[in-house]
């Protein structure tokens, strides 16, 4: 990844970060963030969410600044080096999309998904693509689908939830959270 667009993801991830934690600690649910510890991240994704049940659970955030009504699925992080995506390596409990123009979250259990996509075959309806939103040096690919198709196949989709947006503002969304 080129360096703008490694610096316009990570400002991208931040801005998130800053709805989506106070959101998560509305809820109840306490964030640790795994950025730095290489293999928790590649592994059990962004961060690791404690519920108020002592439940914890391991999630993967996707942060995009533009809803297009799709999910990237990336099948390869760097496909010309034969590194697959997070998709197949990753082994997240969950799966977090958030979209900051609509600020809207999107949740969903990443064995099911992957159930979903892999084991039943569902997968192939899609086409595989490349990543064409930053100029970056990885030659990432993967998987458009439609959030309306993922929220009719998966059980565990929830969402669009709209995490509240402010200094301590009331949960917007008490019937549809991120547990």
């Amino acid at each position: 990844m080129t360096e703008n667009a490694f610096t316009d993801a990570k400002k991208t991830e931040a801005q998130g970060l800053a709805a989506l934690i106070p959101y998560a600690n509305e809820q109840g649910v306490q964030i640790v963030v795994t950025e730095g510890q290489e293999y928790l991240q590649k592994v059990y994704g962004d961060f690791i969410a404690l519920f108020r049940n002592r439940r914890v659970e391991s999630v993967e955030a996707k942060i995009e600044q533009t809803k297009t009504g799709n999910a990237f699925l990336e099948s390869w992080s760097h496909r010309k080096r034969r590194r697959r995506g997070w998709m197949d390596t990753c082994r997240a409990d969950k799966l977090w999309l958030y979209f900051l123009d609509a600020n809207e979250l999107f949740v969903m259990g990443m064995g099911e998904l992957r159930n979903w996509a892999f084991e039943q075959g569902n997968i192939e309806r899609f086409r595989e693509v490349p990543q064409r939103k930053r100029s970056q040096t990885n030659d990432t690919w993967g998987w458009l689908v439609g959030l309306d198709i993922l929220a009719a196949e998966l059980e565990s989709f929830r969402g669009p939830i709209t995490p509240a947006v402010g200094e301590n503002p009331p949960c917007q969304n008490k019937g549809n959270d991120v547990n």
